[in-house]
Protein backbone atom coordinates (compact mmCIF):
# COMPACT_ATOMS: atom_id res chain seq x y z
CA UNK A 1 0.00 0.00 0.00
CA UNK A 2 1.23 3.49 -0.82
CA UNK A 3 2.28 5.64 2.14
CA UNK A 4 -0.56 8.12 2.57
CA UNK A 5 -1.39 11.07 4.77
CA UNK A 6 -5.01 11.63 5.82
CA UNK A 7 -6.71 14.82 6.89
CA UNK A 8 -10.26 15.87 7.73
CA UNK A 9 -11.60 18.19 5.03
CA UNK A 10 -13.27 21.36 6.26
CA UNK A 11 -14.16 24.79 4.89
CA UNK A 12 -10.57 26.02 5.32
CA UNK A 13 -8.90 23.29 3.23
CA UNK A 14 -11.78 22.19 1.00
CA UNK A 15 -10.41 24.04 -2.02
CA UNK A 16 -7.20 21.98 -1.89
CA UNK A 17 -9.25 18.79 -2.40
CA UNK A 18 -11.65 20.14 -5.03
CA UNK A 19 -10.37 17.68 -7.66
CA UNK A 20 -11.53 14.65 -5.64
CA UNK A 21 -14.84 16.01 -4.33
CA UNK A 22 -18.24 16.16 -6.09
CA UNK A 23 -19.21 19.51 -7.61
CA UNK A 24 -22.09 20.03 -5.17
CA UNK A 25 -20.13 18.98 -2.10
CA UNK A 26 -20.77 20.81 1.17
CA UNK A 27 -19.47 20.25 4.67
CA UNK A 28 -21.96 19.81 7.51
CA UNK A 29 -22.37 18.90 11.16
CA UNK A 30 -23.50 15.35 10.39
CA UNK A 31 -20.89 14.68 7.67
CA UNK A 32 -17.22 13.77 8.04
CA UNK A 33 -14.96 13.95 4.98
CA UNK A 34 -11.42 12.63 4.83
CA UNK A 35 -8.82 13.42 2.17
CA UNK A 36 -5.71 11.44 1.22
CA UNK A 37 -2.46 12.89 -0.13
CA UNK A 38 0.97 11.32 -0.70
CA UNK A 39 4.39 12.33 0.62
CA UNK A 40 4.87 14.76 -2.25
CA UNK A 41 1.61 16.53 -1.40
CA UNK A 42 -0.32 15.16 -4.39
CA UNK A 43 -4.05 14.83 -3.62
CA UNK A 44 -5.08 11.22 -4.30
CA UNK A 45 -8.63 10.71 -3.04
CA UNK A 46 -11.41 11.45 -0.59
CA UNK A 47 -14.17 9.69 1.30
CA UNK A 48 -17.26 11.20 2.93
CA UNK A 49 -19.81 9.72 5.32
CA UNK A 50 -22.68 10.99 7.43
CA UNK A 51 -24.65 9.79 10.43
CA UNK A 52 -28.33 9.11 9.75
CA UNK A 53 -30.39 7.37 12.41
CA UNK A 54 -28.38 4.47 13.77
CA UNK A 55 -26.16 4.01 10.72
CA UNK A 56 -23.29 5.74 8.98
CA UNK A 57 -23.80 6.27 5.27
CA UNK A 58 -20.84 6.41 2.90
CA UNK A 59 -21.95 8.88 0.25
CA UNK A 60 -18.68 9.58 -1.57
CA UNK A 61 -15.54 7.57 -2.31
CA UNK A 62 -13.21 8.68 -5.07
CA UNK A 63 -9.58 8.05 -6.01
CA UNK A 64 -7.81 9.92 -8.81
CA UNK A 65 -7.45 7.59 -11.84
CA UNK A 66 -3.66 7.94 -11.83
CA UNK A 67 -3.53 6.86 -8.18
CA UNK A 68 -5.76 3.78 -8.38
CA UNK A 69 -4.70 0.22 -7.56
CA UNK A 70 -2.37 1.50 -4.85
CA UNK A 71 -4.58 0.62 -1.86
CA UNK A 72 -5.77 4.20 -1.39
CA UNK A 73 -9.53 3.43 -1.32
CA UNK A 74 -9.12 0.64 1.24
CA UNK A 75 -6.77 2.87 3.22
CA UNK A 76 -9.39 5.61 3.34
CA UNK A 77 -11.99 3.11 4.53
CA UNK A 78 -9.62 1.78 7.21
CA UNK A 79 -9.14 5.32 8.47
CA UNK A 80 -12.82 6.18 8.67
CA UNK A 81 -13.68 2.79 10.16
CA UNK A 82 -11.14 3.41 12.95
CA UNK A 83 -12.65 6.90 13.37
CA UNK A 84 -16.17 5.46 13.62
CA UNK A 85 -15.17 2.79 16.13
CA UNK A 86 -13.71 5.50 18.36
CA UNK A 87 -17.15 7.14 18.43
CA UNK A 88 -20.09 4.75 18.22
CA UNK A 89 -19.71 1.41 16.42
CA UNK A 90 -22.73 1.64 14.14
CA UNK A 91 -22.52 -0.14 10.77
CA UNK A 92 -21.26 1.77 7.76
CA UNK A 93 -23.40 1.47 4.62
CA UNK A 94 -22.19 2.34 1.14
CA UNK A 95 -24.77 3.41 -1.44
CA UNK A 96 -23.85 3.78 -5.08
CA UNK A 97 -25.63 3.75 -8.41
CA UNK A 98 -24.76 1.21 -11.09
CA UNK A 99 -22.56 2.46 -13.92
CA UNK A 100 -19.21 1.45 -15.40
CA UNK A 101 -17.50 3.37 -12.62
CA UNK A 102 -19.70 2.00 -9.86
CA UNK A 103 -19.46 -1.59 -11.10
CA UNK A 104 -15.78 -1.31 -10.24
CA UNK A 105 -16.83 -0.07 -6.78
CA UNK A 106 -19.10 -3.10 -6.47
CA UNK A 107 -16.14 -5.42 -7.00
CA UNK A 108 -14.01 -3.33 -4.65
CA UNK A 109 -16.48 -3.62 -1.78
CA UNK A 110 -16.83 -7.36 -2.29
CA UNK A 111 -13.04 -7.70 -2.14
CA UNK A 112 -13.06 -6.16 1.34
CA UNK A 113 -14.53 -9.41 2.64
CA UNK A 114 -11.03 -10.91 2.33
CA UNK A 115 -9.62 -8.32 4.73
CA UNK A 116 -10.02 -7.94 8.51
CA UNK A 117 -12.48 -5.21 7.58
CA UNK A 118 -15.51 -7.32 6.63
CA UNK A 119 -17.90 -6.21 3.93
CA UNK A 120 -21.12 -7.76 2.69
CA UNK A 121 -23.54 -6.66 0.00
CA UNK A 122 -26.63 -5.79 2.03
CA UNK A 123 -28.89 -5.76 -1.03
CA UNK A 124 -29.30 -4.20 -4.43
CA UNK A 125 -32.45 -2.69 -5.86
CA UNK A 126 -33.98 -0.32 -8.38
CA UNK A 127 -34.34 3.32 -7.41
CA UNK A 128 -36.89 5.46 -9.24
CA UNK A 129 -36.56 9.24 -9.50
CA UNK A 130 -40.01 10.61 -10.24
CA UNK A 131 -39.97 14.17 -11.56
CA UNK A 132 -42.69 16.74 -10.94
CA UNK A 133 -43.96 16.25 -14.50
CA UNK A 134 -44.01 12.44 -14.21
CA UNK A 135 -45.90 12.75 -10.95
CA UNK A 136 -48.42 15.24 -12.34
CA UNK A 137 -49.06 13.25 -15.52
CA UNK A 138 -49.22 9.68 -14.21
CA UNK A 139 -52.40 8.28 -15.80
CA UNK A 140 -52.86 5.75 -13.00
CA UNK A 141 -52.72 8.40 -10.27
CA UNK A 142 -54.82 10.99 -12.10
CA UNK A 143 -57.61 8.47 -12.46
CA UNK A 144 -57.61 7.65 -8.73
CA UNK A 145 -57.42 11.11 -7.08
CA UNK A 146 -60.23 11.40 -4.55
CA UNK A 147 -60.72 7.62 -4.34
CA UNK A 148 -58.69 7.14 -1.17
CA UNK A 149 -61.59 7.48 1.28
CA UNK A 150 -61.44 6.92 5.03
CA UNK A 151 -57.85 8.09 5.35
CA UNK A 152 -56.30 9.75 8.38
CA UNK A 153 -53.09 11.61 9.01
CA UNK A 154 -50.72 9.21 10.76
CA UNK A 155 -49.26 11.86 13.06
CA UNK A 156 -52.71 13.05 14.15
CA UNK A 157 -53.57 9.58 15.42
CA UNK A 158 -53.26 9.02 19.20
CA UNK A 159 -49.76 8.06 20.27
CA UNK A 160 -50.97 4.61 21.28
CA UNK A 161 -52.36 4.02 17.77
CA UNK A 162 -49.16 5.26 16.12
CA UNK A 163 -47.02 2.92 18.19
CA UNK A 164 -49.39 0.04 17.50
CA UNK A 165 -49.09 0.66 13.76
CA UNK A 166 -45.30 0.82 13.88
CA UNK A 167 -45.08 -2.36 15.94
CA UNK A 168 -47.42 -4.12 13.49
CA UNK A 169 -45.25 -3.32 10.48
CA UNK A 170 -41.83 -3.60 12.14
CA UNK A 171 -41.12 -6.78 10.18
CA UNK A 172 -41.03 -4.61 7.05
CA UNK A 173 -40.17 -1.15 8.38
CA UNK A 174 -38.04 -0.64 11.47
CA UNK A 175 -37.88 2.74 13.24
CA UNK A 176 -35.01 2.70 15.72
CA UNK A 177 -34.73 6.41 16.49
CA UNK A 178 -38.36 7.50 16.73
CA UNK A 179 -37.62 11.17 17.38
CA UNK A 180 -35.24 11.53 14.41
CA UNK A 181 -37.60 9.58 12.17
CA UNK A 182 -40.59 11.77 13.06
CA UNK A 183 -38.55 14.90 12.37
CA UNK A 184 -37.73 13.65 8.86
CA UNK A 185 -41.33 12.80 7.92
CA UNK A 186 -43.73 15.13 6.09
CA UNK A 187 -46.84 14.95 8.34
CA UNK A 188 -49.30 15.90 5.58
CA UNK A 189 -47.99 13.06 3.39
CA UNK A 190 -47.94 10.28 6.00
CA UNK A 191 -51.39 8.73 5.95
CA UNK A 192 -53.22 5.63 7.06
CA UNK A 193 -56.60 4.12 6.24
CA UNK A 194 -58.34 1.35 8.13
CA UNK A 195 -60.40 -1.58 6.90
CA UNK A 196 -63.10 -0.38 9.30
CA UNK A 197 -63.29 2.03 12.24
CA UNK A 198 -60.87 0.82 14.89
CA UNK A 199 -59.97 -2.18 12.72
CA UNK A 200 -56.86 -3.39 10.91
CA UNK A 201 -54.75 -1.17 8.69
CA UNK A 202 -55.91 -1.23 5.07
CA UNK A 203 -53.21 1.07 3.65
CA UNK A 204 -50.30 3.07 4.97
CA UNK A 205 -47.90 5.57 3.36
CA UNK A 206 -44.85 7.33 4.79
CA UNK A 207 -43.04 10.15 2.98
CA UNK A 208 -39.78 11.63 4.29
CA UNK A 209 -37.59 14.56 3.37
CA UNK A 210 -34.11 13.74 2.10
CA UNK A 211 -31.03 15.86 2.67
CA UNK A 212 -30.97 16.98 -0.99
CA UNK A 213 -34.55 18.31 -0.78
CA UNK A 214 -36.08 15.31 -2.51
CA UNK A 215 -39.09 13.49 -1.06
CA UNK A 216 -38.67 9.80 -0.37
CA UNK A 217 -41.67 7.53 -0.62
CA UNK A 218 -40.17 5.46 2.16
CA UNK A 219 -42.93 2.95 2.86
CA UNK A 220 -46.09 1.60 1.27
CA UNK A 221 -48.28 -0.99 2.95
CA UNK A 222 -51.57 -2.34 1.71
CA UNK A 223 -54.06 -5.13 2.17
CA UNK A 224 -56.20 -3.57 -0.54
CA UNK A 225 -54.38 -2.54 -3.76
CA UNK A 226 -57.29 -0.45 -5.04
CA UNK A 227 -57.46 1.62 -1.85
CA UNK A 228 -53.69 1.98 -1.93
CA UNK A 229 -53.90 3.57 -5.38
CA UNK A 230 -56.48 6.05 -4.08
CA UNK A 231 -54.37 6.89 -1.05
CA UNK A 232 -51.19 7.21 -3.11
CA UNK A 233 -52.97 9.44 -5.62
CA UNK A 234 -54.18 11.80 -2.90
CA UNK A 235 -50.74 11.90 -1.26
CA UNK A 236 -49.08 12.62 -4.62
CA UNK A 237 -51.56 15.40 -5.40
CA UNK A 238 -50.88 16.98 -2.00
CA UNK A 239 -47.12 16.67 -2.54
CA UNK A 240 -47.42 18.62 -5.79
CA UNK A 241 -49.25 21.42 -3.95
CA UNK A 242 -46.86 21.58 -1.00
CA UNK A 243 -43.66 21.03 -2.98
CA UNK A 244 -44.14 22.44 -6.51
CA UNK A 245 -40.63 21.43 -7.56
CA UNK A 246 -40.74 18.06 -5.86
CA UNK A 247 -38.89 15.03 -7.06
CA UNK A 248 -40.10 11.82 -5.50
CA UNK A 249 -37.68 8.97 -4.81
CA UNK A 250 -38.94 5.41 -4.51
CA UNK A 251 -36.80 2.32 -3.85
CA UNK A 252 -38.23 -0.86 -5.35
CA UNK A 253 -36.67 -3.53 -3.16
CA UNK A 254 -38.58 -6.53 -4.50
CA UNK A 255 -40.24 -7.60 -7.73
CA UNK A 256 -43.69 -6.50 -6.53
CA UNK A 257 -42.58 -2.97 -5.72
CA UNK A 258 -40.65 -2.75 -8.99
CA UNK A 259 -43.76 -3.66 -10.98
CA UNK A 260 -45.77 -1.16 -8.94
CA UNK A 261 -43.28 1.62 -9.72
CA UNK A 262 -43.26 0.85 -13.43
CA UNK A 263 -47.05 0.77 -13.56
CA UNK A 264 -47.57 4.02 -11.69
CA UNK A 265 -44.55 6.01 -12.94
CA UNK A 266 -43.80 4.80 -16.49
CA UNK A 267 -41.86 7.98 -17.25
CA UNK A 268 -39.62 7.82 -14.18
CA UNK A 269 -35.86 7.50 -14.48
CA UNK A 270 -34.45 4.45 -12.73
CA UNK A 271 -30.98 3.34 -11.68
CA UNK A 272 -29.68 0.24 -9.99
CA UNK A 273 -28.36 0.76 -6.47
CA UNK A 274 -25.84 -1.42 -4.65
CA UNK A 275 -25.67 -1.25 -0.86
CA UNK A 276 -22.62 -2.61 0.90
CA UNK A 277 -22.40 -2.98 4.67
CA UNK A 278 -19.03 -2.75 6.40
CA UNK A 279 -19.16 -4.49 9.78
Amino acid sequence: MARMNYIIINQENQEDFQSVLPEDFTTGKMRVTLGAYDEEGYVCGAVSFRLAGWQYHLDWLFVEPASRRRGIASGLLDEIYAFIRSLTPYPLLAHFEASEEEDALHGFFLSLGKRPLLCSMAYSHERYYISHDALASSPVLLKQIGAGGGQKYFFEEPERSRRKILSKIEEHYVVEDLEAWEASCVPELCRVSYAKEGGDIACLIFVQRQMDEKLELSFLYSQNPRRLMGLLSDVSAEALKLFPKAQLVFDAINEGSRQLAEKIFPGAASVHIYEAEII
